[in-house]
């Protein structure tokens, strides 16, 4: 459980849990940026990259 690692001072899961944290906000950066081209491209391409990356961020996990 990983509040319960948390509670205990687990340094090493507070600090892949921070790593996580980074991940994802990287991902959704990189789905964010960009010009403006209109609404249905951009958040077609905003959730097309974010999904990818949130269902590649675990699988890359296990991977490693």
């Amino acid at each position: 459980d990983l509040h319960a690692e948390i509670e205990k001072d687990n340094v090493a899961v507070g600090v892949a849990f921070a790593g996580v944290l980074i991940a994802i906000g990287n991902i959704v950066r990189i789905g964010a940026s960009g010009d403006f081209i209109s609404w249905e491209y951009n958040l077609t391409t905003f959730f097309g990259f974010v999904l990818f990356g949130l269902i590649l961020l675990p699988v890359l996990r296990f991977a490693t």
